[in-house]
């Protein structure tokens, strides 16, 4: 495989991941991930290894939310044959059940690993630049 296939792969795997996971489905969204995935956000000090543990973090604090995530500026290197790193802008809302809406603003810093055919994120760095919070009476259909 070529590099620029490589990104155009893994940027495809960037789009579904969001997909996943604002769609809460949690199977297509274990496919993205590695088994031995690792993911650290510090403002929220939460520091997950493995893909079970990460999609029961997912599941338990997005059971009640509604969420919209972007990434957009991707910054996709390919370290080796079946290796990558990349860096994306990041916006997300997060529409709690009680109509708190949180917008973030920050910047994802991924490994990947190409392995069963196939690209996944290994590593997840979630950096945030700064959060929105407001509070509106509307209703989420």
């Amino acid at each position: 495989m070529n590099h620029l296939e490589a990104i155009e792969d893994i940027r495809n795997l960037k789009a579904r991941y969001f997909q996943h996971l604002d769609k809460k489905n949690w199977n297509a969204l274990a496919d993205c991930l590695t088994d031995k995935v690792t993911f650290d956000y510090d403002p929220g000090n939460i520091h997950i290894k493995g893909k079970k543990d990460l999609l029961n973090n997912f599941e338990s604090r997005h059971r009640q939310t509604k969420t919209a995530h972007t990434g957009s500026m991707p910054q996709i290197v390919i370290t080796g044959d079946n290796s990558a790193i990349g860096i994306w802008f990041m916006n997300d809302v997060v529409v709690t059940d009680d109509s708190v809406i949180k917008e973030g603003y920050g910047y994802y810093h991924e490994e990947y690993t190409f392995t069963d055919g196939n690209w996944r994120i290994s590593s997840i760095i979630l950096e945030r630049l700064f959060i929105k919070v407001s509070e509106n009476n509307f209703t989420i259909e």
